[in-house]
Parts: structure tokens; sequence; C-alpha cells
């Protein structure tokens, strides 16, 4: 039928017929429609359906399902053309208002995510507070963390673990209790509350918090403060004894041959003043600390009258110690015949150690202690190798204190026999301090099944008594003709090159030091590394260096090779050895031995050029007073 049937049929209908319609022309009505829907009408054709049909009424009585199919027809075209609609406008609107766009979007985010969320991310954040605050009320305790643990010996390990294992749990139970009451994903309250799943989680999250207290309680951090004897905090007072520790606990292992203090280095970068000039910035800093529990350890030193101080040491809040350190102390300062009494005080000293045994006994790191656990006995031997080392029978009485106070001090012990039997020419006492020194080697070298040392901590002493032997070998063989250097020191030799290519790391600041030294050492022994390109390298540096210590190790060594040769190349070996003594002399320890050198005194006997040189120096070093000290570090 064509469009004037079809428009037609439309008027006849809106013109109120209403009646039964004839077969033929409701076919023709029902092409109407199905070519109004064709020619974009679909709201034209429903019209004129609805008109075939009847009225509304009239349908619900009898219902009627007229032209079905082009009802169904067009009611599609008409939602694909408003869809279209639809589409078309919002372009048109975001072309022309772009900036519209965003706050709408915004709108709709926060109606369907900020504001269903709101309520329980608060109740989270309140949750991960209490437990925080429940974290730092666990670090006061008493005996935090449980000596159950084993924390002294896993301490870094277990210190990660648990801060970042409690602080997991901390977050993740406020998580878990808000979904099981709340049912976050559905967006409605859960059909039940299981108890036991709440109380799993809240001991899920208390878990956590005594894991994170434990890390807050066991921190290797230190905060100092000391007071003049008016109890006024004095900042300079405070900052030397935080350079005495940092001395006695922070800086590598030192002294060649003797112990210079411990091998400690625990308390690097662990060490804090609690004073300060500004009030301001120290009030700050104290109400920081109470919250975040960032410094464990606090040390109070206060100076009293007639040379007394007074040191106090906490944990968390509770006593760690207590020290009364008095001058008067006749068993801590035995008084020196012919000096003042008041030069030999070092207080602050025996304080800084008293501080560094007490941390000890709760911290892993401080085997650099070799042993000792006495304050006074590291106090004494830190003193005697730092302020007297110059000054022998002071040095060597104040060491035997030390290892009357704690005969398990290796560290002054060492010093000890060095400083009684080093520059012995007699061949008996050299022999006697040999085999001291080949025993306490060997207890301390001794190899595990793993490869490795039995006592790691003793690593730097076992490479100081190693090269000490060495030398006393060397002035033994020298002092004693009918000496022969067996295997027992060629061994050494070895095993102290190889501890020297490859040192542990708590060796490994003294070992890069003593190369140079050592190589040219062991070259005197034949060692089986002599073939080696690093020990080559090493000698040359040490035949090479200014140094004091290395230049006469240097000029023992050309010592012994002009005994080796004859003539002129003799004389050419000589000279070497006394041009290297030049440098050395520079340290009057070393000069005043050289007249007395077992190894010097063999090339003296058969070149009397050097034995002159030798013998001129002696008197100029009776004639005049040299000012320069070097220090053996």
């Amino acid at each position: 039928m064509g469009g004037s049937a079809a428009l037609l049929s439309l008027l006849l209908l809106s013109a109120g017929t209403t009646g039964a319609a004839a077969p033929q022309d409701l076919q023709s009505s029902c092409n109407a429609a199905k070519e109004l829907t064709a020619a974009d009408h679909p709201q034209l054709a429903l019209d004129l359906i609805e008109k075939i049909r009847g009225p509304l009424d009239l349908q619900v009585k009898t219902p009627s399902t007229a032209c079905e199919a082009e009802r169904l027809d067009a009611v599609a075209a008409l939602g694909a053309a408003q869809l279209e609609d639809q589409a078309k406008a919002a372009a048109k609107a975001a072309k022309e208002e772009p900036a519209t766009g965003l706050p709408a979007g915004w709108d709709a985010f926060v109606k369907s995510w900020v504001i269903p969320l709101q309520n329980p991310v608060i109740a989270g954040l309140g949750m991960v507070a209490a437990l925080l605050v429940l974290a730092r009320l666990c670090v006061f305790i008493p005996g935090m963390p449980p000596a159950a643990l084993p924390w002294k010996q896993h301490s870094l390990r277990l210190g990660r673990n648990f801060l970042f294992g409690g602080l997991l749990l901390i977050l993740a139970a406020p998580i878990g209790i808000i979904y099981t009451l709340s049912g976050i994903p559905g967006g409605t309250a859960a059909a039940w509350s299981p108890a036991a799943s709440l109380a799993i989680l809240l001991g899920i999250g208390v878990a956590g918090a005594f894991a994170l207290s434990l890390w807050m309680s066991s921190r290797l951090r230190v905060s100092i403060e000391a007071r003049d004897s008016e109890g006024e905090v004095s900042e300079a007072a405070t900052n030397r004894m935080v350079a005495l520790l940092n001395e006695l606990g922070s800086t590598r292992p030192r002294g060649l041959e003797i112990p210079r203090g411990t091998d400690v280095t625990a308390l690097n970068d662990s060490l804090a003043s609690a004073s300060s000039s500004n009030q301001v910035l120290t009030a700050l800093r104290a109400i920081v600390q109470l919250i975040f529990g960032s410094i464990p350890w606090r040390v109070s030193i206060t100076e009293g009258p007639n040379d007394h101080l007074a040191v106090v040491i906490t944990r968390n809040g509770w006593a760690a110690g207590a020290a009364t350190i008095a001058g008067d102390n006749t068993e801590l300062f035995p008084a020196q015949p012919g000096a003042s009494h008041s030069e030999d005080l070092h207080l602050d000293k025996m304080a800084a150690a008293f501080i560094l045994t007490t941390i000890a006994t709760r911290h892993q790191g401080f085997e650099g202690l070799c042993g000792a656990t006495d304050w006074r006995s590291v106090g004494l031997q830190f003193i005697a190798t730092t302020d007297f080392n110059n000054a022998e029978d002071r040095c060597r009485m104040l060491l035997a204190r030390a290892t009357d106070f704690d005969p398990k001090n290796l560290l002054a012990e060492v010093a000890l026999q060095n400083k009684m039997h080093r520059r012995s020419t007699d061949p008996r006492e050299l022999e006697s301090y040999a085999e001291w020194l080949w025993k306490k080697q060997s207890e301390l070298g001794q190899r595990a099944r793993n490869g490795k040392l039995a006592s790691p901590e003793f690593a730097s002493l076992l490479l100081r008594l190693r090269l000490t032997y060495l030398c006393v070998t060397l002035n033994l063989a020298s002092s004693s003709a009918g000496y022969i250097i067996g295997a027992e020191p060629r061994a050494v030799a070895h095993e102290l090159m190889k501890s020297l290519k490859a040192p542990s790391p708590d060796s490994e600041p003294l070992a890069l030091q003593m190369r140079a030294r050592a190589a040219v050492l062991c070259a005197a022994f034949d060692c089986p590394v002599t073939a080696d390109e690093d020990f080559n390298t090493w000698q040359r540096e040490g035949l090479e260096s200014p140094a004091p210590y290395p230049a006469y190790s240097a000029a023992c060594h050309y010592a012994r090779e002009a005994l080796r040769l004859e003539g002129s190349a003799r004389a050419q070996a000589a000279e070497k050895a006394k041009d290297r003594l030049q440098y050395s002399f520079v340290d009057p320890e070393l000069k005043a031995w050289a007249s007395k050198d077992p190894e010097l005194q063999r090339l003296a006997y058969l070149d009397p050029e050097f034995r002159a040189f030798l013998d001129s120096d002696a008197s100029q070093e009776e004639r005049t007073s040299l000012s320069i000290i070097v220090v053996d570090v």
C-alpha cells in the first residue's frame, strides 16, 4: 500500500472509527504502520496501531493483538532512535560545555565511593591509632623484649621482621573487622556477625601491636645528657661523652699490634645528644621521643664535687645500670710515684666504658669486646692504650690492673704481653713470648666445620697476634744463633696473608691497613703466596711507604737482604735500609729501638758503615728530644 493509503488509514482512524475493521482494512492499516516505521516515524506507527486496537479499557477487557509484529518493530525502532538522540545530546553538551563533565563525575564518585566508605575508614583509622598507642605502652612492660626470645643472637633480622610484620598485622586487623561488621563489598549490613571471627581479628591486631613494641623497645639508639656540678645541662660535656663513646664503640679496629680501645663498631649512627641550648627544640624532641619511643637507651651523667661522676642508664624507662666513678678510688686510679694524681684521672673514659658494657649485655654486635664484661677492665685498657701508650711503666700497670678486674679481657691481655716482651733482646724471653703468641693465635684460629673462624669476633685480634708472632720470630732468629725458623712460622705467615686477602667484615678495616707491612714481613718466610700478584703489589707499597712503621719494616727487609749478599750488592741493600730508617726515625720509639733491634744489629756487625749510622743516630737521640710522636693506629 502506498503512502497515501497509510495516510488515509490514519485519517479514518483519527476520525473516531472504533468499530471492528474489515480484514482487508486491518491489513492495510498494519501495512501503513510498517511503512511509517520504515520512514523513521515509529511513534506515528505506534499511534496508528493504538487507533486500530481501540480504547485502552476495551483492550483490557478484550486483549487485542492486531498488528503485533508491526508494533514490536515500531517499539524497537523508537528505542534505537531515543538512544541515538541521547548520545547526540550528550556529545553536543560535552562539546559546548566541557567543564561541566568534571563536577558531575566527581559528584558521582563522591556519592558512590567517598560517602559509603567515610565511616568505615574513620573507624579503621581509629582502630589503627589505638593499636599504635597500645604498642607504645607495651614498650614500658618490664623486661621488654622478653629474655626467652633469641634476641641477642639475631637482633637485626628479628628487628626487621617484628617491624614490618607488626605494621602489617596492625593494618590488616581493622580491615578485617570492618569487613566482618559492615560487609563493604555488597554495601549492605552483613546478615550475621560471628563473634569468633571478631575475636580472632582483634587478637591479630594485639599481636601486631606487641610485635611492633618489640622492635621499638630493642632499637640500638642511645641518648646522652651530661650535667655539671650545678645541675645545669652541659652541652660541652655531653658532646665529649658522645665523642668518647664513638671512639670506643664505633670506630674501626685500631692498632696493628696493640689494640687501641676496643674493636666494637656497633654504636655507629646510634648516638644522640639529648641536650641543646634551644629549650624549645629540646622540649619538642622530648615530646616526639615520648610518643614514638625512638630512643630506648637514655644515659644521664652528673658531675659531682671532688672528681665524682654519677652515671645512670635507663632502657625503656627502667633502670639498666648505675655507677659512681670517684677520682679518689685508688683501685681504679692507682697513684703513680712522682706524678700528680689529677693528671691520671679519666673519669669520662671510665664512664664511656660503663655505658658500652651495659649496652653490650642486651644487644648483638659488641663481640669486639673480645670476652670483656667488666667495665673497669675495659676502661683501664682504653686509658692505657690511648693516653699512656708511650708511658711504658704506667701503661703496663694499668693493663695489669685491667686483667686483674677481668681475666677474660683478651684485648688487655694481648696489650700487656706486648708491652712486657715485644722490645726484649733476651732470646729466652723472646722464645717464651713467641710460644705464648703461637698458642693464643692457634686457639683463636681454630676452624669450624663450615670453614669459618670459630670465633669471628676475634678476627682483628687474630690478625694482630699473627703479625706480632712473625715479628718476634724474626727477632728471635736474629738474636739466637741456634734458632732455626721452622714450619710453624711459615704456616702462620701463609694464614695471615690469606686472611688479609679475604678478610672478614669485622677485620677488613684493619686488614687493609696491615697488608703492606705484612707483605714486607712475610717475604722473609718464603710463603707460598709470594708469587701472588696481590702480595707483590702490597710488598711494593710497603717498601715505598713513607709511614714510620711500614718504613721500619722495609728497613729490616733490606737488612735481611744485605745479609744474603756480598760486596757492592750488600752496600746497596744497606743504603736502602738506611734510607727507610730515616723515614721511621720520626717516631722516637722506633728510633730508640733501632739500636737494639737484633735484625739490624746483625747487619751492623758485618757492615761498619751501617754500625756508624746506627751509633750516630743513637747519640743524636741522647742529645736531642723530638716532640713528634706518631701513634701506631
